[in-house]
């Protein structure tokens, strides 16, 4: 059975293959997804604005600012796909383009590189000798070595381009959540990702290319050059594995200069922990301080409602008076707070210290009814 060099091909073509169909299926969860969170923003921003007395005039601008945004960040998610393939093959051009530059092999792929390992192997085998017995066991050895490593980096570059395809079709989904400004943390990580990712295969791109010329000429030297001596064996079996080595390392790092995790030290674990912790204190605050704001804020519509009962202005149903005292006591809060924002943005100096909600639970407390 003849397999054929196309075999190992076989394995990433099979992604480029299924990829409009994971596309699609893709992009109609995507746009549902988008749809929704872009609801609820429009609502949040207009709502928002309504409860701050905002003018009408005002409210067109940040409607029509919206409608910028959502138009934008829709026809991203619905190129992403194209974009992000475009992002990548600009690096492994660029990665290319290096190796060949400092003498390397040009567009190196997968069953190419493993091809270079396996014609050193058999020029390593060809080396056998009845004559020798020991040195042919020695040869065997290297060979099989030689074929393992090189099958290694095959399967390196395999991964790196079947990432490539994942962060371009299954980044889809994620960029859907662009369409909220709470979401949109995770809606732009694929593009950093898809960086990354072409940075990885830039720098792999760079050192297969290297590598295979290297090994290329080792192979022709081997089965022109006559018998291998101790020092060729010991060569062929060491240099392999420092290419394994960078072609694990190297990418990576340079993945990391992209993402930022190499700057990240200590235990990964207590880091992780570290900043659960620091973040689950900062929502008590946070949320802490919301309370506190929101219950100074029926305070004050309790102190409000009352003087209306005094003056004979109070609604006359139990209902009614609840309702009232709810309506007070949301646009308490909501006053509170825009004269906080602005103080801070005014320079105040007391606005620039403690916490937002403690801040305006504190102004509600001095206001009078």
């Amino acid at each position: 059975m003849a397999i054929g060099d196309a075999s190992v091909t076989q394995i990433t073509q099979a992604f480029s293959a299924h990829g409009p169909a994971v596309q699609g299926a893709l992009l109609n969860g995507a746009t549902d997804l988008f749809g929704g969170l872009a609801v609820i923003e429009l609502v949040w921003v207009v709502g928002w604005s309504v409860a701050n007395k905002t003018d009408i005039f005002d409210i067109m601008i940040v409607v029509t600012r919206f409608a910028i945004g959502i138009g934008f960040w829709l026809w991203m998610m619905k190129n992403w796909t194209q974009m992000a393939s475009a992002i990548t093959r600009t690096f492994w051009t660029w990665g290319n383009s290096a190796a060949t530059a400092a003498g390397g092999t040009a567009l190196v792929t997968p069953m190419n590189f493993l091809n270079a390992g396996g014609n050193l192997a058999a020029a390593i085998w060809d080396g056998m000798s009845i004559a020798t017995p020991g040195k042919d066991m020695l040869l065997v050895f290297a060979g099989i070595v030689v074929a393992v490593i090189f099958a290694f980096i095959c399967g390196l570059m395999i991964s790196v381009i079947a990432e490539a395809f994942l962060a371009s079709y299954l980044g889809t989904v994620l960029m859907a959540f662009n369409a909220s400004n709470f979401t949109r943390g995770f809606g732009q990580s694929p593009i950093r990702y898809a960086i990354a990712v072409g940075v990885k295969l830039m720098t792999l791109q760079f050192i297969a290319g290297l590598s295979q010329g290297i090994v290329t000429d080792w192979a022709t030297a081997a089965k022109t050059g006559g018998s291998l001596n101790w020092q060729d064996i010991f060569l062929m079996d060491s240099v392999p594995l420092v290419l394994a080595m960078l072609a694990w390392s190297g990418p990576k790092i340079a993945q990391d200069l992209i993402i930022g995790s190499h700057l990240s030290v200590g235990n990964p674990v207590l880091a992780l922990a570290r900043q659960i912790a620091t973040t689950a204190a900062q929502l008590a605050v946070s949320a802490t301080g919301g309370g506190a704001a929101v219950v100074a804020g029926g305070q004050l519509a309790g102190r409000q409602m009352a003087a209306r009962t005094a003056a004979g202005a109070a609604p006359a149903s139990a209902a009614a008076r609840a309702a009232a005292v709810a309506r007070l006591t949301a646009s308490n809060v909501a006053s509170a707070a825009a004269s906080d924002v602005g103080r801070r943005l005014g320079g105040s100096y007391s606005a620039s210290h403690g916490y937002a909600g403690f801040r305006v639970a504190a102004d509600l407390n001095k206001k009078q009814p």
